[in-house]
This record gives structure tokens, C-alpha cells and sequence, in this order.
């Protein structure tokens, strides 16, 4: 039979069409709790002040729409945040624009709510896990400031998208399958228990308009292995039955947050050998029971965490109908994240202020000043000081002056070095010192990635650099002001700070802390 014309033609305009979509902007209204205004008045304002106010939306920005100004908004919008585009962009002129605005108000309830699942006889009483009402105050922001190598982020949220879709749609389930499980593994320290909570943040925001309510359940694996023997798998059936009671209120949507799954999926292999006990055995099979009967549910998403994804049961890892490696974050995000910690303490007055380029303009070539030497390719003022310990300048010791591998020192002609260092820097514009600062700092954030420096460890650089190196008053009055400190001398100390991490590292794995001659 000779092929449908008409049918091939559709698919052919359905293309050209998907070629002059809009942009879709998501913008995330904060509301107050107390509020008395019907979304779709809040909904029609805040789209008319965005198209007022400037022919082109900042992804990732506040609004900078005058919406406090409006005697309706005023009273009850806390926040209008531009969150994301679909496809990313990071500027979006208003009129390619598809706006998706989503209202939220934050959980009256603070703090987390812990409950156990104990046994007869057993005088443990041991928290099974707690329960986070969503959306947050604690979430708040915490998506943003969530840095990956890829598009992790959106392609989570595109996973959910889809279920949600086929779940309204819906799918017969018999026919197409989904399990609502997510496995997140890699590194420590890499971020995958804050992109759990982070998500389970984000879809209370996203999800506002199909589903009331959000909960955070978060289990603690640990909790569910008893010393009675058999009992271990009845205590995983009764923490399943208690979220199953909360999925059964379809106003609410449910995120499952198993934080490393390992330590209850790896054991089945070692009780099938005899070198475990038959009880873990159980634990493993309740586990999988109960992940399949929650995959029917439309209101659940179960996010797990792992270390040791390679120790993980592989029936648990064919459930997962995701499966992202996290791995230690890239020079890009690492200097998005430093420099994102540096702007947090100029705004709370323990920075000075300093305006960062874009990673993409540090990769064009660099201006130089033939007044100054190519290898002090540093900030104005300030001897360039790589992580490994050499300044290019004479290798002054930062504590006695000795020649050696270190750091900017107090040694003699100390002094003298850093005032013709800065003749040399009041030369230098505004502009070329921020961008030397930035290279300066974009240097630091691929030493950082050369040393496999977690995200966890790189958030910890300010108050590390700040108790080692910038702290100058041991006292902790109260009243004492926070004493605002240059960038240069921050990316400095921060500098040393990695070092230093660097070598105690190295100690650690050369033998306790010993270094073996």
C-alpha cells in the first residue's frame, strides 16, 4: 500500500513548528502564608509588572519589576524569582518568552519531625527518619546554588516532567512501566543528599498547582538493622507502612530520601554466600517489595544516595529508572562556587567589594601590563601565590623568612617587595584588577579540581581561610564589627588553605599523619 502523503506532511510541519517554539521561563512566586489574594490575581499581576518592566527576563535572577511598589503585591509576595528557561538560556527578550509562574508559600512548620519503628522487647529507641514539611525556609536557595559538570539538574527535572505527564495521561501501567526510583552515586562529599533535598524543594514550587502539600522523608538506613534476628525486615515493612499513609492523601506530594542505600542493598549477595546472616537477606527483599509497591502511586518520587554504587544489589539498580554518576565538580563550577562564597561575604560586610568576570571571558586571551614581570600575573599589590606553595618571587617562608616552597611571608624585605608591588598595582584600572582577581581565582578553582576537592570541602574554604590566615582579634564580643578584608587577601588565604589541605591528605594516606622516609 502506497504511503499516506497527508500523514508525512503532518510530521513535516510538526517539526518546522517545534523549530519557532517560545522560550519557556519558569518565574517562582514566594507568597506570604497569611495570604488572603486568589492565585490567578497574583498570577495576572505579576505577568503584566514582568512585561512593564524591561524587554528582556535574567534567568536566575530576582524580578526587577517594582512588585513591592504595587499595593496588591506588597502585602503578600515575599519573592518573584526568574528560576530557569527550557531550552537554557540566560537571557530571554520578553516576547519569545512562555511564562510559567508558580505560587508557593513556605511550611508554617520549622524543624523536622523524627519517627522510630521499634519492636517488642527491644529497648532501642533509634529514629527511622524524619519528615520535612515543604516548601521550606531551610530549602530556600539551596537548588541554585547546586553546581554540576552537566546538565544534571534539568535532566532531573525532566524525568519527573515526563511522569507526571504520563501519570495525568493515563498510561496503562501494564503497558508502560516507571518506578519512581532515582539513584544518585559517586564521590563523597560531591553534593547528592543536598540534590535530593534540593529537588524534593524544588517540586513542592513546581508542583504547587496539582498538589497542595510536599513532604521530605528522609530514612536513616542505619535504623533499620535490628539485633533481634528476623526482625530487621518487619522494621523496613512498618517505616514503608507510614509513607504509604502519606501517600495515601493524593493532596500531598512525597519524596522518599534513602541516604546510602548501599548499607541496605549490599548485603543480599553476602547472606546468599553464608558470610552474612539470612536476616540481612530479608531486609534487602522487604526493600524491593515495598519500592514496588509505591511505583504505582502518582504522588511519590524515592531519591537514594550511594558511595559504593558498585556494592549495591543489582535488582535495586534495575529499578532505578535513573542513574546519575555525580562526579567532583569541573573548574567552571568550582569557580562559580568560590566566587559565589566571596560575594556572600561581601554582602555581609567581611569582603570587600569586587565585581568577577565570566568564566567564558577568563578564556579569552588576557590583556598584559609590560610593566610588570610575566610571571606576576597576580592581583595588584599582592606576589602571585600558586597552590603548590611557590610565589615566583623568592619563596619567602609566611612564618620566618626561609627560602623554601611557601607562601606571601613576614620575612625580611618583606615589606619593601609588597610597596613596589603596589606602585606597581596603582598602574592597573579598576578593570584589569578584577581581572586579574578572576584569573587569579579561576587558577585556584583548577588547582582545586586537579586535587579532586569536593563540593562540601570548597564551601568550607571562607571560614578555613578566615581562622587560619585573616582572623586578627581572638576576642568574640558581641559587639565586635566583622572587619572587611580585601579580595585579594581572601583568594590568598584560600590559596593557603588548599594548600595546606593538600598536605594533610597527603600525610594521612603516606601513614597516619607520618611521612614515611
Amino acid at each position: 500500500m502506497d504511503v499516506d502523503e497527508p500523514e508525512e506532511s503532518d510530521w513535516d510541519s510538526e517539526e518546522e513548528g517545534n523549530d519557532n517554539r517560545r522560550v519557556v521561563v519558569h518565574v517562582e512566586v514566594r507568597t506570604k502564608v497569611a495570604t488572603s489574594l486568589n492565585p490567578s490575581t497574583i498570577e495576572r499581576i505579576v505577568r503584566g509588572l514582568l512585561a512593564e518592566s524591561s524587554p528582556k527576563l535574567v534567568i536566575g535572577n530576582e524580578a526587577d519589576a517594582g512588585w513591592w511598589e504595587n499595593s496588591v503585591l506588597g502585602k503578600d509576595v515575599e519573592r518573584v524569582y526568574i528560576a530557569e528557561a527550557v531550552p537554557e538560556e540566560e537571557v530571554v527578550a520578553f516576547q519569545d518568552a512562555e511564562l510559567r509562574i508558580h505560587l508557593y508559600a513556605p511550611s508554617t512548620i520549622i524543624g523536622v519531625e523524627e519517627f522510630t519503628t521499634t519492636i517488642e522487647d527491644d529497648d532501642e529507641n533509634v529514629p527511622a527518619a524524619t519528615v520535612r514539611e515543604l516548601p521550606a525556609h531551610p530549602l530556600e536557595g539551596l537548588w541554585e546554588c547546586l553546581v554540576y559538570a552537566d546538565d544534571l539538574k534539568p535532566r532531573l527535572l525532566n524525568y519527573i516532567h515526563s511522569t507526571i505527564a504520563f501519570s495525568q495521561a493515563e498510561v496503562d501501567f501494564n503497558v508502560v512501566t516507571w518506578n519512581r526510583v532515582v539513584l544518585l552515586h559517586g564521590p563523597p562529599g560531591t553534593g547528592k543528599t543536598s540534590l535530593c533535598r534540593a529537588l524534593a524543594q524544588k517540586l513542592s514550587i513546581r508542583l504547587s498547582s496539582i498538589y497542595s502539600r510536599g513532604k521530605l522523608v528522609e530514612i536513616n538506613s542505619h535504623s533499620l538493622f535490628s539485633k533481634w534476628f528476623s526482625e530487621s525486615g518487619k522494621l523496613v515493612q512498618k517505616l514503608f507502612s507510614q509513607v504509604t499513609e502519606m501517600v495515601e492523601d493524593e493532596g500531598c506530594f512525597v519524596v522518599v530520601m534513602i541516604d546510602e542505600v548501599e548499607s541496605l542493598t549490599a548485603a543480599r549477595s553476602g547472606a546468599a554466600n553464608g558470610t552474612e546472616p539470612s536476616d540481612a537477606l530479608r531486609v534487602v527483599n522487604a526493600l524491593l517489595t515495598q519500592l514496588d509497591k509505591l511505583k504505582t502511586r502518582r504522588n511519590v518520587l524515592v531519591m537514594t544516595t550511594s558511595n559504593i554504587a558498585g556494592a549495591i544489589d543489582s535488582a535495586f539498580v534495575d529499578r532505578a529508572d535513573i542513574k546519575e554518576y555525580v562526579d567532583y565538580p569541573p573548574p567552571q563550577a568550582i569557580y562559580w562556587i568560590l566566587s559565589g562564597c566571596l560575594q556572600e561575604l561581601m554582602s555581609k560586610g567581611l569582603a570587600r567589594r569586587c565585581q568577577f568576570l565570566d568564566w567564558k571571558q577568563l578564556q579569552k586571551p588576557r590583556k598584559s601590563d609590560p610593566s610588570i614581570p610575566p610571571e606576576e600575573v597576580g592581583v595588584a599589590g599582592m606576589t602571585v601565590v600558586s597552590v603548590n606553595g611557590s610565589n615566583g618571587v623568592n619563596g619567602v617562608n609566611g612564618v620566618n623568612g626561609v627560602k623554601e616552597d611557601g607562601v606571601i611571608g613576614r620575612g625580611e624585605g618583606q615589606d619593601e617587595q609588597r610597596n613596589e608591588e603596589q606602585r606597581r598595582g596603582s598602574k592597573l584600572g579598576k578593570a584589569e584588577k578584577e581581572e586579574r582577581i578572576s584569573a587569579r581565582l579561576a587558577e585556584l578553582a583548577k588547582e582545586c579540581h586537579a586535587s579532586n576537592l569536593a563540593g562540601r570541602f570548597l564551601r568550607r574554604l571562607p571560614v578555613l581561610s578566615h581562622a587560619r590566615y585573616l582572623a586578627t582579634n581572638s576576642r568574640l564580643d558581641e559587639g565586635d564589627a566583622p572587619r572587611a578584608r580585601s579580595v585579594e587577601r581572601w583568594v590568598e588565604a584560600m590559596e593557603r588553605v588548599v594548600r595546606d589541605e593538600k598536605v594533610s591528605r597527603g600525610r594521612i594516606l603516606d601513614g597516619g599523619g607520618r611521612v614515611e622516609g
